[in-house]
C-alpha cells in the first residue's frame, strides 16, 4: 500500500486511509486530521513521531476557542460518534474529544 499524506504532517497507508473515509472522516470539518489520524493509530497501530521544533499551545488561537460553545458540543458529538464507530473505547474517545474540541 502506497502512503498518502493527511495533511497533518503524517503518512497513511492507502488501506487506513480508504477506512477512515468509510466511517464518514470527511465529515469532522477542522477536526478530521487529528480525530482521524488517532482513530487509526488506536486500531491499526500508525504511529506519528514528532520532530524537533514540534510544539502545541493552548491560546485564544486554538481550534476550539475561534467557535461558539454550541459549535463545539456539536463537534464533539459528530468526533465521539466517529471515534466509537472506528471502534476506539469510550474512555480514550472521550479524552481525545475533550482535548480536540475544547482545547
Amino acid at each position: 500500500h502506497q502512503p498518502t499524506e493527511t495533511g497533518i504532517g503524517s503518512s497513511l497507508r492507502t488501506d487506513v486511509l480508504a477506512w477512515l473515509w468509510d466511517l464518514g472522516w470527511h465529515e469532522l470539518g477542522p477536526h478530521a486530521d487529528s480525530i482521524g489520524a488517532a482513530a487509526a493509530a488506536y486500531v491499526h497501530g500508525a504511529v506519528y513521531w514528532p520532530f524537533v521544533g514540534a510544539h502545541v499551545w493552548i491560546n485564544q488561537n486554538s481550534y476550539g476557542q475561534q467557535t461558539a460553545r454550541s459549535d463545539r458540543d456539536g463537534w464533539a458529538v459528530k468526533c465521539r460518534s466517529f471515534l466509537q464507530a472506528a471502534g476506539v473505547d469510550a474512555r480514550t474517545a472521550d479524552a481525545l474529544v475533550v482535548r480536540r474540541c475544547y482545547a
